[in-house]
């Protein structure tokens, strides 16, 4: 049959829309797009096989279609048959599944697409939603620049299992923006022409909502509205969408708004909405503690003139905060490597669009410090005459519960395990803010070289030190691994009483250097030794901070000192 004619909207196609508020928006546009034409489902006349082989057809041969989930460009058949049937985006299930004169949504060629049979039985009614590499692949063919491969999540395939699908990265913008659509052209009422009545169709991230109706029903629900969110940001509307739009008006006499206005998705589902004036506040920040520094992630602002993000952090909450990246952010996540363990770190973000307004800040999100881990802090294992009393001391944060703790003993002469001994018992405050705890361990060995290893209960090796040498370990929790050497060591006329200690200021092992032996101090901080507890407090200069340094001599003096300076 011939096509029948369609553009582009026309100028003031929108004009009553008012996109300032979510619920103006909802209202006005609903309005706009309300009462379309109705075709039938299955007709001698024109129905809606007829203006699906039109509005799927492949940009690059006009006799066949391209199906939404498959990719495949299967030759036109007509009226059904080919290999592919219509799918319903919006399951018809799920509130109007009795097709008759009077049943707008189930014709709505806005939801409607060319499907691949198999792949349409195998979504069924699914709703949409994440999946995983666990869940089953239903992949796609190469076609137009997309498509095709698999094995690899998500791919460029769809992805499915008991009640969800997934679907692939090339569409899934497409179906969203189509429920999208019904979500605001049904809300329940009469047609404004027929006087039939209507679904109010609500999209929800509430999965027992989604439920089967025997008959057509007043309301239903699909989901998952956040996913959906996230799709229509992962692809974006292109050409072929927006062709497929033209269509679908010319017969319909009604278009998909966000196809046309991608950014009303925004507003109405996450009030973010174009009033001429600054973008809205980004939200849903999180904050995660890794290896390389602090990972911050955020939802998407939907502001059509976003421009970027500014990610701004503190060392006390509410601020001050200093700009973290020398330009604005692109996309909604940001790794902080320049952050210090030592300190909790507070972050908001704010957007900015392209005329320079700035939103108003985030959110406040902190990341915690990291509590060092415990560290061997004292040696002792080789003196004049018979050796005695040797072992080793632990150091770190008072409280500190060292059950399920190892020290491992290494041999040099071949890299193997000597000694392998459990510790216990609780790092007691000193009034440091720190703990020290000595482990007698007769039969140390006196090196040339040998070793020491320090194991979390997680089998995490923390410290591997060696003296008088570096070795490899063959065996034990260790092996594989080369020890760090220490740069002193005792030998046969080291006096009895003294030990090999670490030195220096701070609040972890890095903090500190091994010293020659001095006299020992088991179960204490060690005579060169200052402790030091970081705190974030407030000042007029910006932060005070206030480091506690205990500086012990013998039985123990300490005195209090404070740093006062701006940070940054």
């Amino acid at each position: 049959m011939a096509s029948l004619a369609h553009a582009s909207p026309t100028a003031n196609y929108y004009d009553s829309v008012n996109p300032t508020h979510a619920a103006t928006l909802r209202a006005t546009l609903h309005e706009v797009i309300d009462d379309h034409q109705r075709f039938p489902y299955t007709s001698s006349a024109t129905d809606t096989w007829d203006i699906l082989e039109e509005a799927d057809s492949d940009p690059t041969d006009f006799t066949s279609i391209l199906d939404v989930y498959g990719n495949a460009s299967l030759p036109k058949f007509g009226g059904g048959g080919g290999g592919y049937n219509r799918e319903h985006s919006w399951p018809k299930s799920y509130g109007f599944p009795n097709d008759g004169s009077q049943n707008y949504p189930y014709t709505d060629c806005h939801h409607l697409f060319l499907s691949d049979e198999g792949y349409n039985s195998s979504r069924s009614n699914k709703f949409y939603d994440y999946c995983d590499l666990n869940c089953s692949e239903r992949t796609t063919l190469a076609n137009g620049g997309v498509g095709g491969g698999a094995g690899t999540y998500p791919g460029w395939s769809n992805w499915t299992a008991t009640g969800i699908w997934e679907a692939w990265l090339g569409r899934r913008g497409d179906v969203a923006r189509a429920l999208f659509y019904l979500d605001v052209r049904y809300e329940g009422g009469l047609h404004g022409g027929s006087l039939a009545d209507e679904p109010d169709l609500i999209l929800t991230d509430d999965a027992s909502l989604v439920a089967v109706s025997g008959t057509n029903a007043a309301v239903s629900y699909m989901g998952m509205l956040s996913v959906l969110l996230q799709w229509h940001l992962e692809d974006p509307v292109d050409a072929w969408e927006r062709n497929r739009n033209d269509v679908i008006e010319g017969y319909q006499g009604n278009r998909n708004p966000f196809i046309d206005h991608p950014e009303w998705a925004g507003c109405l589902y996450a009030d973010q909405c174009a009033t001429g004036a600054i973008p809205a506040p980004p939200s849903g920040l999180q904050a995660l503690r890794i290896p390389g520094g602090i990972d911050l992630d955020w939802n998407d602002n939907f502001e059509a003139d976003l421009d970027g993000y500014q990610v701004k952090r503190s060392f006390f909450p509410g601020g001050p905060y200093l700009d973290l990246s020398p330009g604005l952010v692109a996309s909604s996540e940001y790794l902080d490597a320049s952050v210090q363990s030592a300190f909790i770190s507070y972050y908001v973000v704010t957007a900015i669009d392209f005329d320079g307004n700035e939103s108003p800040a985030s959110s406040e999100i902190s990341a915690p410090l990291v509590v060092a881990p415990p560290w061997i802090n004292e040696i002792h294992y080789d003196n004049s005459g018979a050796d005695a009393n040797e072992g080793f001391e632990i150091a770190g944060r008072a409280g500190t519960d060292l059950s399920g703790w190892r020290l491992l003993a290494y041999n040099g002469n071949g890299g193997t395990l000597y000694g392998d001994m459990t510790l216990n018992g609780v790092l007691v405050d000193d009034g440091s803010g720190f703990g020290f705890l000595f482990f007698a361990m007769q039969g140390m060995q006196n090196g040339s070289p040998d070793g020491l290893a320090l194991v979390s209960p997680t089998g995490t090796i923390v410290e591997f030190l060696s003296y008088e040498g570096s070795l490899l370990a063959v065996d034990g929790a260790a092996a594989g691994l080369m020890s760090i050497p220490i740069a002193v060591a005792e030998s046969s006329s080291s006096v009895l009483g003294e030990s090999l200690q670490r030195e220096g200021q701070g609040s972890q092992a890095a903090d500190f250097h091994w010293a020659g032996s001095a006299p020992h101090s088991r179960g204490m901080v060690n005579p060169a030794q200052l402790m030091v507890m970081p705190v974030n407090v407030p000042s007029l200069s910006g932060w005070l901070q206030i480091i506690w340094p205990v500086l012990l001599i013998g039985v123990g003096v300490g005195r209090l000192r404070s740093r006062a300076g701006r940070v940054g």
